[in-house]
C-alpha cells in the first residue's frame, strides 16, 4: 500500500506556493510607482489592514525584489 501512495504521489504536479510577500508585491508596486507612497507610508497601509509583519524594511525589500521581475 505504501509503494502505490508513493508512485501516486509522484505523479502529481508540483503545486505553486505563494509567500506572504510575492502576493503583496503588487499591491506594494501600485502604492509606490502609481500613488507616490513612501516606504514607510506602505508599511503603515498595511500594517492597519492586518498586515503585522509589514516593516519599513520588508515592504522595500519586497519592492526591489519584484519590481526587477516585471
Amino acid at each position: 500500500m505504501n509503494n502505490a501512495l508513493l508512485e501516486e504521489a509522484k505523479k502529481e504536479e508540483v503545486k505553486e506556493r505563494k509567500g506572504l510577500w510575492e502576493v503583496l508585491s503588487p499591491t506594494i508596486i501600485e502604492l509606490r510607482d502609481n500613488k507616490n507612497f513612501t516606504f514607510q507610508q506602505i508599511s503603515d497601509w498595511l500594517i492597519t489592514r492586518g498586515v503585522q509583519k509589514a516593516t519599513t524594511s520588508s515592504v522595500y525589500q519586497t519592492y526591489k525584489k519584484y519590481k526587477e521581475d516585471e
